[in-house]
């Protein structure tokens, strides 16, 4: 109580302002963001920067080394620190938090009560809702929606990996559950899907309680029930479905599976020709995340 009565009379009787920003740090040397309407923004700590032609409403808060440049928005009761950084036109709003070294560019949209935070992107005019969270070395871009209580967890990339990729108008929702440097584009995922490892997924669907594993490079296919997927194959306009698992190497086209184990042997030919499509893919990849920086 005495400290909160010498901060007031500090802020009343002294050039400079404290505030605390219910953080580790208590009360902070801060001061309101004056808005280009004139208006009162919520409070900036010393420690971190918002540029002049940035919108701070004023029950957002930017603290520690964080910073909001450009012309962003931060709305509602939206909190920055750490040493996230917003920027271009991005808007963080509602009760979203932004913390560690995200980066949020471009016109991304971050709402509701999302977390983003580790060393993810946001960028272009993907969005993030609901109760989403998005950590790691995740990059969200182009027209991706992570929503309701999907989470996006990066690995940390290798030499011989990359990072976690989603992109094109890819939409990731239900409780689905994605880890390790899975790349998906313009694929959708709903329900108790998880998927880990390494696996690719391009104009595919995986649903229900879908599980995708290790390797497989999934085209113009879906996935749903409680079918399984893993290994190194490649599976090309086909739907598995009910108890189905698919392991080992494959190759699989038009296929249509409910119920058993496949698990196909394949000459060391197929198997080489199916290692350089995904190498292929990889580096088609590598550009197109490249492109983002």
């Amino acid at each position: 109580m005495l400290k909160r009565l010498l901060v007031l009379l500090a802020n009343r009787f002294t050039p400079w302002n404290y505030h605390d920003f219910q953080d580790q740090y208590g009360w902070v040397r801060a001061q309101r963001h004056k808005n280009n309407t004139g208006a009162l923004g919520g409070w900036v700590a010393l420690s971190a920067h918002v540029g002049k032609e940035v919108f701070i409403g004023p029950e957002a808060t930017v603290f520690q080394q964080a910073q909001v440049l450009g012309s962003a928005r931060i709305e509602g009761k939206a909190k920055i620190y750490g040493e996230a950084i917003i920027c271009d036109q991005a808007t963080v709003r509602d009760q979203a938090q932004v913390f560690n070294e995200a980066w949020i560019r471009k016109q991304a949209l971050i709402s509701d009560d999302v977390r983003i935070y580790g060393f993810a992107t946001v960028t272009d005019r993907a969005q993030v809702r609901g109760s989403a969270q998005v950590l790691g070395h995740t990059t969200l871009t182009h027209e991706t929606i992570v929503e309701d209580q999907a989470t996006i967890e990066g690995k940390e990339p290798t030499p011989n990996q990359s990072i976690l990729l989603i992109a094109g108008q890819s939409r990731i929702g239900g409780h689905s559950l994605i880890q390790g440097e899975c790349k998906i584009i313009h694929s959708q995922t709903e329900g108790f899907v998880h998927l880990k490892n390494h696996p690719i997924l391009i104009e595919s669907q995986a649903k229900d309680h879908a599980q995708i594993h290790s390797e497989p490079i999934l085209i113009q296919s879906n996935i749903s029930e409680k079918a399984s997927i893993s290994g190194n194959g490649l599976l090309f306009r086909s739907q598995i479905s009910g108890s189905a698992k698919i392991f080992g190497t494959y190759l699989l086209k038009n296929k249509k599976l409910t119920i058993g184990r496949v698990a196909p042997l394949l000459s060391h030919l197929t198997q080489r020709k199916i290692q350089n499509f995904r190498e292929k893919l990889q580096t088609q990849l590598q550009r197109l995340m490249q492109d983002q920086k």
